[in-house]
């Protein structure tokens, strides 16, 4: 159902070509992937791994970079 409301939505713009379609998809259908991400990320975070390295005093950019994203870089991709 979403699709004929993208398409009224682009026509109600004014130009219904495609980059505009590809604009108004992109924009409307990163919600389900963002809340994905954002829940992944949740759940490693609670992982031992990530704790134990908050607890040896390490950075948060480091644990960020070393211990979540390549845990949550398959869900991204």
């Amino acid at each position: 159902p979403n699709l004929p409301l993208l398409l009224v939505r682009a026509a109600c713009i004014g130009q219904a070509s495609p980059l505009v379609i590809a604009l108004i998809l992109g924009a409307t259908s990163c919600a389900w992937g963002a809340r994905v991400t954002r829940a992944e990320t949740l759940s490693v975070k609670q992982k031992d791994v990530v704790k134990s390295a908050e607890m040896m005093g390490e950075p948060q950019w480091r644990i960020m970079t070393v211990e979540i994203f390549p845990n949550v870089i398959s869900i991204v991709g």
